[in-house]
């Protein structure tokens, strides 16, 4: 039986309404289809697995086409033709092979015994004896390397960090010990700099005062304020500059002895009422006493009490700064003796200068009081003084507060930085003495790991003679084979085996292990009773999930040759490396049984090749199956599909329509540009330092990194629901990219475009061709069916 196609799939997961385009060849009798995560190739191999199971479709509804009648997915529980079908996929990993005691279900069959296994019993034992001989000299090289480490390790924390930051009271490094030298050592190492932590000479000085030096009381800060002396000159400049307004006597103006003398007496006499001179004895005359009240009147008398008042004034700031007391330095800490020495004896200068100033704008004063009626500019100069060390010296009292206050937090951080410095300095040692283990540790674990794989080797040969076991070494020669290695092996345990690794029970299984040993469980039960594999019809999804390269290569081998006898066989895959595997068999196959003329796409080739691809229509994501991208089946690199990929996304007419897909354009671009990028620019591995590292518009590597590190490597689910308004920038930001590629390396771009332009030519002088022969070839069946 062969399913033909899948006619249609509607309302099931991301297939929201998808049918076999009429341009697409049937499926043949070997099948490949790729696509990446997300865009739809796990749902089909869930609609292969209820064909397998019988069971019908729940969600949506679907048609197969197999031997040419149509079967819905809702039948599939009660129609009793459907072929018989296998299945590999995760639901199979995750359901029919490991149970919750990481046991596999056991394979029972029986075979004769080998008697080349018991003769490989024997040379195997041989090889293992010589190879015991030399492990004891290379596990004491281990050991002494070992000790080295371990010895330098208790030298620097005794006789370093120990010595240097232990002290009286609670503290860690009282007990430092070689695990805390060795722990700061790996941690500084998983750093980009370590060697930044290693101090310089005045750095270690403050530490080292900070951490030795008892706690202090606090200080009350410095508080007093500088009054402004511009404002203060400016009030003795307008009294300097007044002058009394009066019935001025001439011979009083001119002699300020005299004035002041006939000024103090004239206050006498008011006080004693007298109308006679106290100095003479004679009557004064009223009119004379008049002239003088003239003289002397009120407002020349408000004017010296402003003069006096000012005078007090400035006599009042200069006491209070005679009341200020600077700190003595040694109450402070020894770290900020230095600052605060030079601050506070500045500050002292700028106190002595201040008063200075207030000293000469008393003495012009009181020069004015002596001749009020004269104008007296002021001589005093300001210009160089500056007050500025009273905010250096209170700031530098706050520090020694701020140390106080947190003096526990302060000693444990520059113990730290101390220890920090100490081991950074360490590093080379350390790596060095470390590297010397990892040497000799390779070098045992080598003949170690040798021996390991003989004692498995043995282990497994000597079961192989017992029928039970059997199942165990065909499943651990299959499981070696597949895997390119033997570190994995199965043992039988009651109803099933356990895995072991290196004959330790393994219990750290990779998704790569799990699948290969679920994979060849699969391929045993091909060989079931009841499926027979040149009837039945197999299905493989991403069977190298999580392998290495070379393992890989060993996957392929093991599978081509296990499922090659298929009587349809179905691999979906997103491994590149293993699609390129299977299209070249299966190109090879085509090969050996096209007629002349014949494409790829003519119906009665063996192999067909298709591709899932995902796209949004009004909001929703979907899936489609489509014909394999040319750029994929004629290259050995996936460059030139994602080089074209991104092309048509930066045109106008390309996925910048709303049913082409932008859900897999940013991981195609970032594919693309790391691929590119790594041979233009070797020297820088992140996407982001190539990006800086070549010549291009900044702004645009800005706004393509950007998106591409914000939307592509998400882990896609097979799930319809998305948000297209996200990628709504996709075209522009493509553009951006092949810009980026045109710019930088010119004649690449041409050939590449000029390379994809020449091959979709071709294709679609191929799909024509394959169009006109499709036709041609059904045409032709019904004649013979007619005629039958």
């Amino acid at each position: 039986m062969k399913i033909e196609r899948i006619k249609s799939i509607k309302g099931h997961r991301t297939y929201r309404d998808f049918s076999w385009p009429a341009a697409l060849r049937d499926f043949g009798r070997f099948n490949l289809i790729y696509g990446w995560n997300g865009t739809g190739k796990t749902t089909l191999s869930n609609l292969f697995t209820l064909i397998q199971k019988r069971e019908a479709l729940s969600l949506g509804e679907c048609t197969f086409i197999i031997d040419g009648r149509e079967v819905k997915g809702r039948d599939f529980a009660t129609d009793v033709a459907l072929p018989n079908v296998r299945v590999f996929n995760q639901d199979f990993v995750r359901k029919h092979v490991f149970t919750p005691s990481r046991s596999l279900t056991p394979i029972f069959y029986h075979s004769e015994k080998s008697f080349e296994a018991q003769q490989e019993i024997i040379a195997r034992k041989a090889r293992l004896s010589e190879l015991s001989e030399d492990l004891p000299r290379l596990k004491a090289t281990l050991d002494a390397a070992q000790s080295a480490l371990d010895n330098f390790n208790v030298d620097r924390a005794n006789n370093v960090i120990k010595p240097l930051l232990r002290s009286n009271g609670d503290n860690i490094y009282n007990n430092y010990n070689k695990t805390h030298f060795s722990n700061k050592c790996e941690e500084l190492s998983r750093l980009f700099a370590p060697s930044a932590h290693i101090l310089t000479e005045d750095e270690e000085f403050d530490l080292m005062s900070k951490k030795n030096e008892p706690v202090k009381p606090e200080l009350p800060l410095i508080s007093f304020e500088f009054s402004d002396l511009t404002m203060l000159r400016k009030q003795v400049d307008n009294l300097l500059a007044c002058t009394v307004v009066s019935a001025i006597l001439e011979d009083l103006r001119a002699d300020e002895r005299l004035s002041g003398w006939i000024r103090d007496g004239l206050h006498i006499h008011r006080d004693k009422q007298s109308k006679k001179c106290q100095f003479c004895g004679n009557e004064i005359t009223p009119e004379r006493l008049e002239t003088f009240e003239a003289h002397f009147n009120d407002h020349y008398e408000q004017f010296l009490r402003e003069i006096d008042s000012q005078i007090q004034c400035l006599q009042s700031l200069i006491k209070s700064l005679d009341g200020v007391r600077i700190h003595d330095g040694a109450k402070l800490y020894s770290y900020l003796n230095e600052r605060y020495t030079l601050a506070s004896a500045k500050l002292i200068e700028e106190i002595k200068d201040y008063k200075s100033v207030l000293n000469r704008f008393i003495s012009e004063l009181a020069v004015k009081k002596s001749v009020p009626f004269q104008e007296i500019a002021s001589a005093v100069a300001m210009h160089s003084i500056e007050f500025g060390s009273l905010t250096t010296v209170n700031n530098v009292i706050h520090e020694h507060n701020d140390t106080s206050a947190q003096h526990g937090t302060i000693c444990t951080d520059a113990r730290k930085r101390l220890e920090e410095s100490r081991v950074a300095a360490a590093l080379p040692i350390y790596r060095e003495k470390k590297n010397a283990i990892e040497t000799a540790e390779e070098a045992y674990k080598k003949f170690d790991n040798e021996c390991r794989s003989l004692r498995a080797r043995i282990d497994e040969l000597e079961r192989e003679v017992l029928d039970h076991a059997q199942p165990a070494h065909e499943l651990n020669a299959d499981l070696r084979a597949y895997l390119g290695h033997g570190d994995l092996q199965l043992e039988p345990a009651e109803s099933g085996y356990r895995i072991k690794r290196h004959d330790l029970l393994a219990t750290d299984l990779s998704e790569g292990e799990e699948t290969a040993i679920a994979f060849l469980f699969f391929l045993k039960s091909l060989e079931d009773k009841d499926f027979s594999l040149k009837d039945g019809i197999v299905v493989i999804d991403d069977p190298v999930s999580s392998l290495d390269t070379n393992a890989l290569f060993y996957a392929f081998a093991f599978l081509k040759d296990r499922t090659k006898a298929a009587s349809q066989l179905f691999i979906l895959t997103h491994n590149f490396a293993l699609f390129r595997q299977v299209k070249n068999w299966f190109d090879f196959v085509n090969r050996g049984t096209r007629k002349k003329g014949a494409t790829d796409d003519a119906p009665n080739s063996p192999a067909a090749f298709f591709s899932t691809t995902s796209f949004t229509v009004h909001g929703e994501r979907g899936s489609r199956i489509t014909k394999l991208d040319p750029l994929l089946r004629n290259f050995e690199s996936d460059y030139h599909y994602l080089f074209n990929r991104v092309l048509e996304g930066a045109s106008e007419d390309g996925i910048a329509s709303e049913t082409e897909s932008y859900y897999d354009m940013p991981n195609i671009a970032r594919r693309l540009l790391e691929a590119f990028l790594s041979f233009r620019v070797p020297n820088h591995s992140s996407l982001n330092a190539q990006l800086e590292a070549i010549k291009f518009d900044p702004e645009k590597s800005t706004r393509i990194y950007r998106f591409l590190n914000t939307f592509s490597h998400h882990s896609f689910v097979d799930e319809p629901q998305i948000d297209p308004s996200a990628l709504a920038e996709t075209p522009s930001v493509m553009s951006h990219v092949i810009e980026l590629i045109q710019t930088e390396d010119p004649r690449h771009f041409a050939e590449m475009k000029s390379l994809i332009d020449r091959h979709r030519a071709q294709d679609e002088s191929a799909s024509s061709k394959s169009r006109e022969g499709r036709t041609g070839y059904k045409e032709r069946q019904k004649q013979t069916e007619s005629t039958s």
